[in-house]
């Protein structure tokens, strides 16, 4: 694909262009550089930044990157810390030092930089639920078909993100031999959740993982109850069970497509020793 298909990044003389912060930049120097201090030309933050945003404008490779960097404008390149020459311009580093770099890098260092930067940008001010008033931040798991690992097994993902902005805040790659919830755990521990509410699919439905949240992680919790834990299946049935009179209900209507959709939902409050801090349950 040829660099003038690419989403192009444009900005007046002299500004900074939108999405392009300092503070990504301080972020990814915090990365430690795996090079050689001889013969650097350009600096790991810049080259990081580059890739970054290449490749959130559509790039598929370092040559691509390249290409994108070198049709970029000078205030774009002057955003990333691009090395300047006062005879040539802004330099842009070659394709094989992209790769290499990204060859070496350290990914999941990588990972918390860029989760840090976006947890940065998706602030409670901004991605504050409307009808909750309180961020959401989802954490769920999902399959990378398109790849392998060389056991020729798909790679498993499990990521944490913001669900006003769709910001992936961190991921974590899940080993062959263990499954998402250890995983969860280890990424609750690594995003910043502090006074968010943090949702998970019934598979994360414990003690363990909601304890995680309310005291180490000090957010909210919103757990799903199925029968892969019969015992608080059968104690939030009980909960629910009770009188409507003491339920508060919440409707939700919505139109399009040709037809009427409505969602009811009724909460209780009530604890369980099963759940720590829990303080209702819905249905």
């Amino acid at each position: 694909m040829p660099a003038t298909a690419f989403w192009p990044i444009d900005a007046p003389a002299g500004q900074t262009p939108a999405g392009v912060r300092p503070d990504l930049l301080e972020r990814f120097a915090s990365v430690p550089d795996p090079r050689s201090a001889r013969g650097r030309r350009h600096t790991l933050a810049s080259i990081l930044a580059l890739a970054a945003c290449a490749t959130a404008a559509g790039c598929k490779g370092p040559l691509e990157i390249q290409e994108w960097a070198r049709d970029a404008p000078s205030a774009v390149l002057a955003a990333l810390g691009c090395r300047f020459d006062p005879f040539h311009g802004h330099q842009v580093p070659h394709a094989t030092t992209i790769d290499r770099v990204l060859e070496l890098i350290d990914g999941d260092v990588l990972d918390a930089a860029l989760g840090a930067h976006l947890t940065d940008l998706t602030s409670p001010d901004t991605d504050t639920d409307t009808d909750t008033g309180q961020p959401v931040v989802a954490i769920d798991g999902k399959t990378l078909r398109g790849a392998r690992r060389p056991d020729g097994t798909a790679p498993h993902l499990v990521a944490a993100y913001d669900q006003a902005s769709g910001a992936i805040l961190g991921q974590r790659q899940v080993a062959a031999k263990t499954n998402e919830i250890p995983e969860a755990r280890t990424l609750l521990g690594a995003v910043q959740v502090t006074g968010r509410l943090v949702t998970l699919d019934a598979l994360h439905t414990c003690e363990q993982t909601a304890r995680g949240i309310v005291e180490d992680a000090e957010a909210d919790y919103l757990l799903t109850v199925k029968a892969n834990r019969p015992a608080l299946l059968h104690a939030a049935a009980l909960v629910l069970s009770g009188p409507d009179s003491d339920f508060a209900t919440f409707t939700d209507t919505t139109r399009g497509h040709g037809r009427v959709e409505q969602r009811l939902a009724s909460m209780v409050r009530a604890s369980m020793n099963r759940m720590p801090c829990l303080r209702a349950v819905a249905r």
